[in-house]
């Protein structure tokens, strides 16, 4: 059970420090290389992407190894997928260690992928 515990609290922790990571990645692309959010596009999505293009991601966060995310696209905001994205144990790894902060990177790969 111990052990269990501390898996799900590395793997919480690895999430915020993630999102973390990504908004101070984010802060780092220019604002002239974020297209308008379209109209159709939530205000919590976040883009992903750089000048040269990219998407509109809106994910839930409540679970930690599983996210329920919507993929828009970066000018018309279409829904271009809506899926369930699982961590990917192998891509799930400590980048860097701070003053008691440890951010991961981590790759979540759609479920919904699979199927096909």
């Amino acid at each position: 059970m111990g052990k269990f515990v501390l898996i799900t609290l590395v793997l919480l922790f690895g999430i915020v420090a993630g999102w973390i990571s990504n908004e101070r990645l984010s802060s780092k692309v220019t604002t002239s290389s974020i297209p308008e959010r379209p109209s159709t596009v939530p205000e919590g999505a976040i883009w992903a992407g750089g000048s040269d293009g990219g998407m509109w991601v809106s994910c839930n966060k409540s679970n930690l190894d599983k996210l329920e995310c919507q993929i828009f696209a970066d000018v018309t905001g279409v829904l271009v997928e809506e899926s369930t994205f699982a961590i990917q144990d192998k891509d799930f790894k400590p980048v860097l260690y701070s003053n008691g902060l440890l951010e991961f990177k981590a790759r979540y790969k759609s479920l919904d992928s699979d199927k096909n």
